[in-house]
């Protein structure tokens, strides 16, 4: 049986791969197929924060990259939330 902690973790592993799986093809323009191999490679489960095909068309918000500079920020990785936050700024502009 399944502890409370080890659902806990297993659930912020979950968000945590969709953070990075999101970032990996906004930022690093990688394609849902690579990322999907990525995930395979290392045996992580499937997820995303953002729908891919929102990725590629750029349907996303300030909110969405809000809550991902938070989970960056969160983990201690500040180069990602420098580049997401490059994003923002550009998607404050455009406003």
């Amino acid at each position: 049986m399944t502890s409370k902690e080890d659902m806990i973790e297993l659930q912020e592993n979950w968000i945590h791969v969709g953070m990075v799986s999101s970032y990996l093809m906004m930022v690093e323009k990688k394609t849902m197929g690579e990322v999907c191999e990525l995930l395979e490679k290392y045996d992580k489960p499937f997820s995303f924060f953002l729908a891919p095909v929102d990725v590629v068309n750029q349907y996303y918000g300030e909110m969405e990259l809000l809550d991902m500079i938070d989970h960056f920020i969160e983990q201690e990785d500040y180069e990602k939330c420098a580049k997401l936050k490059k994003i923002l700024d550009k998607y404050e502009k455009k406003l």
